[in-house]
């Protein structure tokens, strides 16, 4: 998605949508992946494409430290956002428990991409509390002390904690929106159950029977030889196109 982020941007950009420093025109765009995402080969691909073509795009990278159970040591020795200046353009870390500091930080990096400045990297450096899915066992390779210690930066209660001295919100307030938050909560439960329940499988077809036969009972067709020297060439991505050979396909 990060090579499909600025294939988008460089198209805003074609359509003379940034940098006219009209508010109601101006556009950029955002891709998000996390600390793992950044080993991957496209990820790196996209950082040179939205470099030389100044693209208006912000690559958002969450760093929770693990990728599923590999650790940032085992991933990359430079951070993120170091990287990025070896690209051609900024990286800027933050704290990514801090709300208003990650916002303060990505309106900024946006603002830039839609006023012509070209593409920011932000490293939002964070922990994941919970396992990566449910198979995975986060207690084999984190120590209990860890998750304390960032429990006690969760973002939730901190923003709650500005809230609370800025007068923003009571007791009353977060007792009415957990309330709110647990009746969508069983809404969503039910709506998912109730189409679980009414879903009827297909009648399994000869089609499916067929792809689903055992390797060692299922037959192969014949492969259909053309009966002429005439052959049919085309890269996927073209308009396929009939040539004359000299040859002609082997018995």
């Amino acid at each position: 998605q990060m090579l499909h982020a600025v294939g988008y941007a460089m198209g805003i950009t074609a359509d003379g949508a940034m940098g006219t420093g009209d508010p109601e025109r101006d556009a950029a765009v955002m891709a998000f992946t996390g600390d793992g995402g950044t080993s991957q080969g496209d990820f790196n691909e996209a950082l040179v494409f939205a470099a030389v073509t100044n693209a208006p795009v912000v690559f958002f990278v969450q760093n929770n430290q693990w990728a599923i159970s590999e650790p940032n040591d085992k991933q990359f020795i430079i951070p993120p956002y170091q990287r990025a200046r070896g690209f051609g353009f900024p990286g800027v870390l933050v704290d990514g428990n801090d709300p208003l500091a990650t916002y303060a930080v990505a309106k900024d990096a946006l603002d830039k991409a839609r006023s012509g400045q070209g593409p920011t990297l932000i490293e939002a450096y964070t922990y994941r509390m919970g396992a990566h899915t449910t198979t995975d066992d986060p207690t084999r390779y984190r120590t209990a002390q860890t998750d304390e210690y960032w429990a006690g930066l969760d973002p939730i209660v901190r923003m709650q904690k500005y809230l609370r001295s800025r007068e923003l919100i009571d007791d009353a307030w977060l007792a009415e929106l957990d309330e709110r938050a647990e009746q969508f909560g069983a809404q969503v439960r039910d709506a998912v159950l109730a189409q679980m329940d009414a879903y009827t499988p297909p009648p399994e077809s000869a089609a499916s029977a067929k792809t689903t036969a055992s390797p060692r009972t299922r037959k192969r067709s014949p492969r259909p030889r053309p009966s002429s020297a005439t052959r049919r060439w085309c890269w996927p991505w073209t308009n396929c196109r009939k040539v004359k050979v000299n040859w002609t396909w082997p018995n």
